[in-house]
């Protein structure tokens, strides 16, 4: 018998066996190699991440139209507010802690992170997807800064954002809060002696409608109709010689004329605020009173008023009556310190073709309110203890809101 004698080759050759001679006829027999096959290898491929910023800061507005600084909006309850855009001098804030939930809003929380120094804040690694980004100012960490105040960046009143991310993205959502320094009203019990004879015939009997703000005891030589003659008085047959006078917004018109001074709120609008500066000496403890008048539209928040205690055409405490028969005490210098929300005065003549005089006593730190003669409220303002004033007109919900101001008068010599 004969055996096989095989011979390798390498791969991809050809070989021949051949087999011994035996006594019947030889096959020779002709094979190929095969060649080693690749080996597939799976990789597992992580999704790609995305990033979610933003920065968190105070949004401050400024106390005039005259100011660009800090741009204001006007909120639907007359509540002044900032912009919403992130304007130079406006400062971050810091320690502010942020929410990720995942999902639209509210979401399922994820995790929480903290603004640094620079009111900056950053989720990274997050898989694409739909997010809600979020911040609670009533959280315990949160309050201290951020209470009392209002949203504007998202939107106004909005705390929270839902973003999509997609695969290898960076979606900013920033947060904006215009802060209201709620500062508490002191009542202050008049200690002065009357030097001057009351009136023998008050044309108005003050009263008080303020609950719980209790109502001082004032002496008749300290109510507004018995200061006697004015030491200053302006019946406003010459506007344009004691106050100046801009007729550089689109928005709104001033037109001296008829022993009055128009103001017309052409469009009203959430910055539509006007103050009117005086160029009279500035004041520190005195009793400024003005007539104003209403045209024959006057709605919900359109307002008007007087500014005091003004040191530059930024800065000043307003108080302000609206047509729904509301008035409001807030103090504006490139922030917003409230005194008084929107508070009811059934003192004040309300809705179209209505005369009101508003009065605004100051002495030292307190500063009353009066509206036709009538006590309303008071104020501890130490901040500003003397400057000029202004007249204030704003539009809130009536294109052509127009208000007359008839008269402006002010005691320096107070009893």
């Amino acid at each position: 018998t004969g055996g096989v004698a095989p011979t390798v080759a390498p791969a991809g050759a050809t070989f021949t066996e051949t087999l011994a001679p035996t006594s019947g006829p030889t096959a020779t027999v002709t094979a190929t190699a095969l060649l080693p096959q690749n080996t597939a290898t799976f990789t597992a491929t992580a999704p790609p991440m995305g990033t979610i910023q933003g920065a968190v800061w105070e949004d401050r507005c400024s106390a005039s139209e005259e100011s660009s600084a800090f741009p204001c909006q006007i909120s639907a309850d007359g509540t002044p507010l900032g912009d919403g855009q992130r304007q130079p001098g406006e400062p971050a804030l810091a320690g502010v802690v942020v929410s990720l939930a995942q999902g639209p809003c509210p979401g399922t929380l994820l995790s929480k992170t903290t603004t640094d120094a620079r009111g900056v804040y950053a989720f990274k690694g997050l898989p694409p997807g739909r997010y809600c980004v979020s911040i609670d100012d009533q959280a315990p960490l949160n309050q201290p800064l951020l209470s009392p105040g209002v949203w504007t960046q998202p939107g106004v009143g909005q705390g929270q954002q839902e973003i999509s991310l997609p695969p290898n993205g960076a979606v900013e959502v920033n947060f904006a809060r215009t802060l209201q320094r709620a500062e508490q009203a002191q009542a202050v019990t008049p200690t002065l002696s009357p030097t001057l004879p009351p009136s023998a015939t008050p044309t108005f009997t003050p009263t008080s409608t303020m609950t719980p703000i209790p109502t001082p005891t004032l002496t008749d030589a300290q109510k507004p109709y018995a200061l006697g003659e004015p030491q200053m008085h302006d019946p406003m047959n010459t506007p344009g010689a004691h106050w100046l006078i801009f007729n550089s917004f689109p928005w709104a018109s001033i037109q001296p004329g008829n022993g009055k001074l128009l103001v017309t709120i052409l469009k009203p609008g959430p910055t539509h605020n006007l103050w009117i500066r005086s160029t009279y000496p500035a004041l520190k403890d005195a009793y400024l009173e003005a007539v104003f008048q209403t045209g024959k539209a006057c709605n919900h928040k359109d307002r008007y008023g007087l500014v005091v205690r003004s040191p530059s055409k930024y800065e000043g405490v307003v108080f302000v009556v609206s047509c729904d028969a509301m008035y409001k005490i807030y103090r504006w210098n490139g922030g917003f310190t409230l005194y008084r929300n929107w508070t009811h005065a059934t003192m004040v003549h309300s809705g179209p073709n209505q005369t009101n005089r508003i009065g605004v006593w100051m002495e030292g730190n307190t500063i009353k309110l009066y509206i036709n003669r009538a006590y309303v409220d008071e104020v501890e303002e130490n901040l500003f203890t003397e400057g000029s004033f202004a007249l204030m007109v704003g539009g809130g919900a009536t294109p052509g809101f127009q208000v007359a101001i008839d008269e402006v008068n002010y005691w320096t010599e107070l009893p």
